[in-house]
């Protein structure tokens, strides 16, 4: 079944099935449980989210969202280290865009981690404004000055 995941009906959404191998699974398949994983997580269901994320992850270990969607979901459950983990592994996977960065640096002062944040932060700054950036740029440079006064 190259390139094909077995999937089952849950509800209104289709979700892999536990022992549904994805061997040689096409990137067409790693993207649709990149979706499912997405949808999971904005209805809350961080069990399955991160589930169907660390299977992706296993599979197609290349994959920046999937690294970003797990990020996420640690922010979630107020694990910051693992956060931090997988928004630097999306960011050296290429996902290097102003949100990301912005997620790894909320969860590097979260955790305590100044000068990491220090660093997510400036380079977030670095980025082109965009719509998501735009809004938070001031509230970013207050952050990123409260930092530089602690060290």
């Amino acid at each position: 079944m190259t390139g094909q995941v077995d999937m089952e009906v849950t509800g209104r959404h289709a979700a892999p099935t536990e022992s549904a191998p994805l061997p040689a699974a096409s990137s067409a398949a790693i993207s649709g449980l990149e979706q499912q994983v997405w949808r999971f997580f904005q209805k809350g269901n961080l069990q399955m989210a991160a589930k169907l994320a660390e299977r992706v992850v296993n599979h197609a270990p290349r994959r920046p969202w999937a690294h970003y969607l797990l990020g996420e979901i640690e922010v979630k459950r107020q694990a910051w280290s693992l956060a931090i983990a997988h928004f630097q592994r999306a960011i050296e996977l290429g996902r290097e865009d102003a949100e990301t960065l912005i997620r790894a640096g909320e969860a590097s002062m979260k955790a305590g981690e100044n000068a990491t944040a220090i660093r997510f932060i400036e380079r977030a700054l670095g980025q082109p404004d965009d719509a998501i950036t735009r809004p938070r740029r001031r509230a970013l440079q207050r952050a990123l000055e409260q930092l530089t006064a602690r060290r």
